[in-house]
């Protein structure tokens, strides 16, 4: 467990190398047709955030995630609170 949650490049252990985050947007409802797909190689823990962002970004546009609150505007500060949603959701897809 340790090498999938801190391995700076988990493609160098091949017992674990499809164990790999996984973005991928499908086009429409189906899953028959992929728009995008994007492969996240570091560690859980080390590539977290990195996987968190991008998945906010496709999702809600998130470009800056962190800005403090205090520098955002009423829009944004929902966003935010999005991104922490999405967290929560990504951690449990994780270890589901």
């Amino acid at each position: 467990m340790g090498v999938i949650a801190l391995a700076g490049n988990m493609l160098h252990f091949p017992q674990i190398r499809r164990k790999t985050l996984r973005v991928i947007q499908y086009c429409g409802e189906g899953r028959t047709e992929t728009q995008r797909e994007w492969e996240f190689t570091s560690g859980y823990a080390a590539g977290f955030d990195d996987g968190v962002d991008y998945i906010m970004a496709l999702i809600f546009g998130i470009t800056n995630p962190g800005k403090p609150l205090s520098a955002m505007d009423r829009s944004e500060r929902i966003r935010a609170c999005y991104r922490h949603a999405g967290l929560r959701y990504v951690t449990n897809q994780l270890f589901d």
